[in-house]
């Protein structure tokens, strides 16, 4: 999705839990489209300015009308172009390349990039690792973060216990 690419009155999703609105709620609706809480869309915009922009939404489901205020389908602005390309690649039986665990060059973000789309992808979505405890200690609920691993092409250096790329486990 890009900016201004956005028709609200056709984004409609479903909600699925009928227990607990979450911050980032699992919903039904447009694949890779994530949606924030209006409380969670105020702390990004505070922490990460200009990273993205921030499109109403109409949710439906089972006690809809009880969830506590708008929420909002987040469109990434802030590209990293990071991927380490020699790290992450990997080569099927068919000799096709691709990514099996993308490797981020950490020297390529800039020292501002604290929440941002990894170019490239439609789905992974990189937060610092300070604003992740900031957004852990504020109580918001519904995310999972998963570290992914990261190369210093500066130093030349990779951290130990990156996965591997064939094994997918911790070396």
């Amino acid at each position: 999705m890009k900016p201004g690419e956005w028709c609200a009155e056709h984004a409609r999703f479903t909600y699925r839990h009928v227990d607990q609105f979450e911050d980032i709620p699992s919903v039904f609706g447009y694949g890779c489209v994530m949606l924030v809480s209006d409380r969670l869309r105020r702390f990004l915009e505070i922490e990460a300015p200009d990273a993205a922009e921030y499109l109403p939404v109409q949710i439906d489901g089972p006690r809809a009308d009880e969830m506590p205020g708008p929420y909002w389908a987040v469109n990434m602005l802030r590209l990293f172009d990071c991927l380490d390309e020699e790290e992450s690649m990997d080569v099927d039986e068919d000799g096709k390349r691709f990514v099996q665990i993308p490797v981020v060059d950490v020297s390529r973000v800039p020292p501002d990039g604290v929440f941002g789309l990894l170019k490239g992808f439609q789905i992974v979505r990189l937060i610092r690792n300070d604003l992740r405890l900031k957004f852990k200690k504020a109580g918001f609920t519904g995310a999972w973060f998963e570290r992914i691993a990261e190369i210093d092409r500066s130093a030349m250096r990779k951290p130990a216990g990156r996965p591997t790329k064939r094994s997918g486990r911790r070396g």
